[in-house]
């Protein structure tokens, strides 16, 4: 039976409402570390993975890298990976059993192509019923966005395609969102919304979206670890993909949400 984090959720509208305006995911990762069954808290840190892929990539690619704070490993882990190919961490041993030839003569393109393959490929693999679902929605939703933007500039982008979503790169360039009405809503509403003029209201359709599909997907998880990493996946858009102001003003309405639904499940 899956552990319940009745204290935890109830009290996440005060531990979110406490943030600071930059909303300090680390803090919240941190504070997690504490309350969750270390099963569940490696499902928190798999989220994480990506960052620390920016930071791979800046360390072999930039001229003056500056880490993101939140990825998993250390300078002194990263360095070690790049330089000796050694690593204690399971997510990267695995990436050097299958990609070490890449981290030989390092191009950019390639290496953050089979980082990326590799990160849903593993979450498939080692995370919960949740984050699978989670990650196949995303490898969709990340091929679609590519894939329209492709077809704008006129490039081709089809042997880029990740494997790893709810449809074959073959049935991905075939999708036709009338066909997705009963089948995938979700899917359906994201194709229809990247072709908003707009980039504002694309950004925060296409994020509402998601969250709406977050919502509904834990709605019978509500105490459990599925909403923890529900509201994750959140914070981390709302940190990192929002400008400023916007992100404030999303800030708000999330932990009012927050708030509301709680009052609705306590009653």
């Amino acid at each position: 039976m899956n552990k319940e984090y009745y204290g935890l959720v109830s009290g996440l509208h005060q531990l979110v409402a406490g943030k600071t305006p930059e909303l300090s995911l680390l803090a919240f990762r941190d504070e997690l570390s504490n309350q969750l069954e270390p099963a569940d808290y490696y499902q928190v840190l798999l989220l994480f993975y990506p960052y620390d892929h920016q930071n791979l990539l800046q360390d072999l690619f930039k001229e003056n890298p500056e880490p993101h704070s939140l990825g998993n490993l250390s300078e002194k882990e990263r360095s070690d990976l790049l330089a000796k190919k050694l690593t204690d961490d399971l997510y990267f041993q695995s990436f050097l059993d299958k990609y070490d030839r890449l981290l030989e003569e390092p191009q950019e393109n390639a290496l953050e192509q089979a980082l990326w393959e590799h990160y849903f490929s593993f979450c498939l693999e080692h995370g919960n019923e949740f984050l699978q679902q989670w990650i196949r929605l995303e490898s969709t939703l990340r091929n679609l966005t590519a894939l329209h933007l492709a077809r704008k500039l006129s490039i081709s982008v089809e042997d880029q395609l990740l494997t790893t979503g709810l449809f074959t790169p073959e049935e991905t360039l075939r999708l036709n969102p009338s066909d997705l009405d009963k089948t995938h809503p979700w899917i359906k509403a994201y194709m229809e919304a990247l072709n908003l003029d707009k980039p504002k209201e694309r950004k925060k359709q296409l994020d509402q979206i998601r969250w709406d599909y977050l919502d509904e997907s834990t709605f019978f998880h509500y105490f459990g670890v599925e909403k923890v990493l529900a509201y994750v996946i959140k914070l981390s858009d709302l940190e990192t993909n929002w400008d400023a102001e916007a992100g404030k003003q999303a800030f708000e309405s999330f932990n009012e949400s927050i708030r509301r639904d709680l009052e609705k499940r306590l009653l």
